[in-house]
């Protein structure tokens, strides 16, 4: 989506730089909701320990395994696979289809158009429709016995999302993310969008084992605005990263998103810390000297310096804060950065200025090196210094010492 046609309409919705993120940014936890939900078989036992599922990569067996610079969704995400739950085996299936039996309308926010118009005098009646949508998940024992079966429709996401994008969108099955015991259950991820185009928003779900919704809320955007982040759990498994909120065992959700701003990253940088960097500002309306109404990106005063980076544990509390620049802003925000293992620093890019670097083991200890601080990179390659490559400049960082850095730019050739 067009920048200025995202920032106008939160400039609808005081409070946020993002529509769909101020609809959904206060919403609490989902309770047992209105849609149905079929329960045959009783559910097994909950257990103490995480089990990772096939919807999440594999978590590393080392006790501190977050890695905020490795951390990806795998692309595959089958509607039809057999899960491991303490210890007994499950089939988990993924439907969606769509009701055209059963139109939907509403009135137009100013995201969907006349292409998706309820009548032919748009101008007139700005209302858009489209078919409902089911969205069905259904879990089965080994033996065939059905656990639950739970289907949402496209009216239980109004909520969580701008309600005439979820009315034209198409429906697509859920994605799985894992099972979370801990937590409640199975996590999901749904995409709503607007059809043929990169418009559009993913929303966290959460189900216990009898199939009931423990939580509903808006994930992350699916281009312009999009954060830098995948949902993702703690590797000892007591926190589950949504991207827009970080859910907890025994606490209430801790929600990431703050006023006037876009979260351009959020992701774990150790078992108990998180790392959220923040796009300060948002479009706002004008008035022109001739009269007529203009857009204007506006960084508040007391803003404009402040720290925009924040280190913080699972439990809310902020370590450490920086200002931070550095992140790109194209289809979603991408912050450039790099993990030296060897030294335990992530080493985040900033081209203006130089190097943000954070200690994995105690983040407190960071520190900004700039570019005049470093010695220009001259042959040969010293063995006690690590060699890496963000974007178009190659670093070379002492293992012992990660501020002593050598760099270079590289050219197009790279």
């Amino acid at each position: 989506m067009n920048t200025i046609v995202r920032r106008l309409l939160a400039a609808l919705a005081p409070g946020s730089s993002s529509f769909y993120v101020l609809l959904v940014g206060c919403v609490s936890a989902c309770t047992q909701q209105e849609t149905g939900t079929e329960q045959v078989a009783s559910p097994p036992s909950a257990v103490l320990a995480p089990q990772p599922s096939p919807g999440l990569n594999p978590i590393r067996p080392d006790a501190d395994s977050a890695d905020l610079t490795q951390y990806a969704l795998p692309q595959r995400h089958p509607v039809s696979q057999e899960l491991l739950i303490n210890g007994k085996k499950y089939q988990l299936q993924l439907a969606a289809t769509a009701d055209s039996a059963h139109m939907l309308s509403y009135i137009s926010t100013g995201l969907t158009g006349e292409y998706f118009a309820a009548d032919s005098n748009f101008s007139e009646n700005p209302r858009v429709q489209g078919p409902d949508g089911r969205y069905i998940i259904t879990l089965t024992a080994a033996t065939g016995q059905r656990v639950f079966r739970r289907e949402l429709k496209k009216a239980d996401f109004y909520r969580v999302a701008v309600p005439d994008m979820v009315v034209v969108s198409e429906p697509h099955p859920p994605r799985f993310l894992g099972y979370f015991p801990q937590l409640g259950g199975l996590a999901f991820w749904q995409d709503i969008n607007i059809p043929n185009s990169d418009v559009g928003g993913y929303i966290f779900m959460l189900l216990d084992m009898q199939g009931e919704l423990r939580e509903l809320h808006f994930g992350n955007q699916f281009g312009e605005g999009r954060t830098d982040c995948e949902p993702q759990p703690s590797p000892n498994g007591r926190a589950l990263l949504t991207c827009s909120q970080l859910l907890r065992v025994g606490q209430p959700p801790l929600r990431l998103q703050k006023p006037q701003a876009d979260i351009a990253l959020a992701r774990f940088l150790s078992d108990s810390t998180l790392l959220t960097i923040y796009s300060y500002g948002e479009y706002q309306m004008a008035r022109a000297k001739d009269g007529t109404e203009t857009m204007e990106f506006v960084v508040p005063n007391q803003l404009q310096r402040a720290p925009n980076a924040f280190v913080q544990t699972i439990q809310g509390r902020v370590l450490t804060s920086f200002r931070y620049q550095g992140y790109s802003v194209g289809m979603g925000y991408l912050v450039p950065r790099h993990y030296v293992w060897q030294n335990q620093t992530y080493y985040l890019l900033d081209e203006a200025k130089g190097l943000r670097l954070l200690n994995k083991q105690d983040p407190t200890l960071t520190q900004e090196v700039a570019f005049r601080q470093m010695s220009k990179f001259r042959a040969p390659r010293r063995p006690t210094e690590v060699r890496f490559r963000i974007e178009n400049f190659e670093f070379y960082a002492d293992k012992s010492h990660p501020a002593q850095v050598r760099y270079r730019r590289l050219t197009a050739a790279g």
